[in-house]
């Protein structure tokens, strides 16, 4: 397995400090789930549903200042919980609550919801739990429109195959706010989910309060201009932990960028020159001959001279033959700039002349005849995956598996298992991204089954590599949304998938096989909030078979 690291100037100083902070809404807030319990919920599903209900509360922090209350409705309204800020209380009456087996009178559990709001001066959330349509659906849409004119913002989780996408739309105050599950066990996922969006300020006393994901990890600048916050989720989204990291010398962290950048590229509120007069010199990291001078309101790099090393103590530099700094600039420089060309350089002997390429993450410096990082770091650095896993002992923590058999460099699929990469939920590969996967099925499908996709929250994947009898089958779905479909003849018994996207080629190769189409270069990937899943997709027949690889880049 290949490092994963953030792309920077400079290699990242290794974790410092490992930190845990609660969850749960620290606002006030009054929520009611309305929960579908007709009789085509079955005993076991209804469980799923209280074990649900009982997770949720917890997620959401109950308290005396965010309440929660439960309406259980099928031909009528059947059990009712009250809003309470009483935790213990609540999960004790969720364990109790009564299915009651009979038809979906969804909008008699809408109204029941209303009528429990009333006297709330806290803001108000309605959610909405059902398996199938309504008995009667303009009552429901017009109990949902009164719901949401009395200020109540309201959604819809539908479950299972049946649901009718176009009621759920009516109930929900936006169709950014209707959810589905694949089934009654994955229905944890969703409900907990809601969390995020319903409390904005979620976790407001720790550091990834509204943080910036990329690749499914979350990013915070840190008070110190030089370091900056990792955030590492749940499944359910809430926060598993983070992280302070420093960055390296001569760098600041850039949270527009997402890395750590050259201090004259970022304008940091907490630069310590700011408040410092020229010549002030201070010291956070580097060798032992690098240190920072204030100037002009800003903080400078600096070297001590050679066998000189910086005293923190008196503020310059003292003789220390042990200090090892930077090599130093020869007096003739035999290297040339290139125009409009800051990532090469020439080098010149006499009339000839050779083309040479900075390190990644520098560029070409005249006055200093160096590639450093002093005028930026433009040139890009080298594509590396963001997910390389080869079923070894390296792969520790890049994947959740749910019954897979790991041996000899290969994950086992009996049929009923599945891995899960959660690095990948919420990924926005906009318009490139690039996934490359070796497997070889134990019996061939003509219905086909599942290699890769990103569908475990009961939504329709919008990437997905399926392995059928003689072919694979590539399909991408974009943010108009369209979906886009390839197919391509596979032979042999281990093959090798690539799926591509690239200045709008949408790329699907077999072994040395490829075929590709044209999709507009405006429109990327839809981004999907499920994590990629190896081995299972909503609506696809399990895979059976062993994967040997898998790796996932966007560049």
């Amino acid at each position: 397995m290949k490092n994963l690291v953030l792309l920077g100037v400079v290699a990242l100083v290794a974790l410092h400090t490992t930190f845990s902070a609660p969850t749960g809404c620290q606002q006030f807030i009054d929520v009611i789930a309305v929960v579908d319990g007709s009789d085509s919920v079955g005993q076991p599903e209804f469980q799923s549903v209280r074990d649900s209900l009982s997770d949720f509360v917890t997620a959401l922090g109950v308290s005396s200042s965010v309440r929660f209350g439960v309406v259980v409705y099928s031909s009528q309204v059947g059990d009712v919980i009250q809003l309470s800020g009483n935790q213990s209380d609540l999960i004790t009456s969720i364990g109790a609550l009564q299915h009651t087996r009979a038809g979906t009178a969804t909008d008699l559990g809408i109204a029941k919801m209303i009528e429990m709001f009333s006297g709330s001066s806290s803001p108000k959330v309605g959610i909405v739990i059902t398996d199938g349509e309504s008995l009667t659906p303009s009552a429901t849409k017009t109990q949902a429109t009164n719901a949401k004119n009395q200020n109540i913002n309201m959604f819809a989780i539908g479950v299972g195959k049946d649901i009718n996408t176009v009621e759920l739309n009516g109930i929900a105050s936006s169709t950014n706010q209707v959810l589905s599950a694949t089934d009654y066990t994955a229905l944890a996922q969703q409900i907990t989910s809601l969390v995020l969006e319903i409390c904005p300020t979620t976790q407001s006393t720790n550091p990834c309060d509204g943080c910036k994901m990329l690749n499914g990890i979350g990013y915070n600048p840190h008070t110190d201009c030089d370091k900056f916050i990792q955030c590492e989720f749940k499944a359910d989204l809430t926060l598993l932990r983070y992280h302070e990291k420093q960055c390296g010398y001569g760098t600041y962290w850039n949270q527009d960028t997402l890395t750590c950048d050259h201090i004259g590229n970022v304008a940091c509120d907490n630069d310590p020159c700011r408040t410092r007069g020229d010549g002030f010199p201070y010291k956070t990291n580097g060798n032992c001959s690098q240190y920072y001078r204030c100037q002009f309101g800003k903080t400078q790099v600096r070297t001590c001279p050679p066998l000189q090393s910086y005293d923190s103590y008196n503020g310059y530099c003292v003789a220390d033959t042990s200090c090892k700094s930077p090599v130093p600039i020869p007096e003739t420089c035999y290297f040339r700039e290139k125009v409009n060309d800051r990532c090469h350089y020439n080098w010149v002997v006499g009339s000839q002349s050779w083309q040479m390429t900075c390190p990644n993450g520098t560029t070409f410096n005249q006055a200093k005849c160096v590639c450093d990082t002093e005028l930026g770091t433009s040139c890009n650095p080298p594509c590396k995956p963001i997910v390389d896993i080869q079923f070894d002992s390296n792969d520790s923590g890049e994947y959740d598996n749910y019954g897979a058999i790991i041996q000899n460099g290969q994950a086992y699929f009996s049929g009923n298992a599945t891995i899960r990469i959660l690095t990948l939920a919420n990924v926005d590969f906009r318009s490139k991204v690039k996934i490359t996967v070796r497997y070889q099925n134990e019996f061939y499908s003509s219905q086909g089954q599942a290699v890769v996709t990103n569908g475990d929250c009961g939504k329709e994947s919008s990437i997905s590599i399926v392995s059928k009898q003689n072919s694979a089958q590539f399909k991408l779905k974009d943010t108009t949304p369209t979906t886009h479909s390839l197919s391509r003849n596979a032979f042999g018994q281990w093959r090798t998938a690539v799926y591509s996207l690239k200045d709008g080629k949408f790329t699907a190769k077999v072994n040395f096989l490829e075929t590709s189409k044209s999709i507009p270069a405006d429109v990327g990937i839809l981004r999907s909030q499920c994590a990629f899943l190896l081995g299972q997709g909503t609506g696809i027949q399990n895979f059976k078979g062993w994967i040997d690889y898998i790796t996932v880049s966007t560049c």
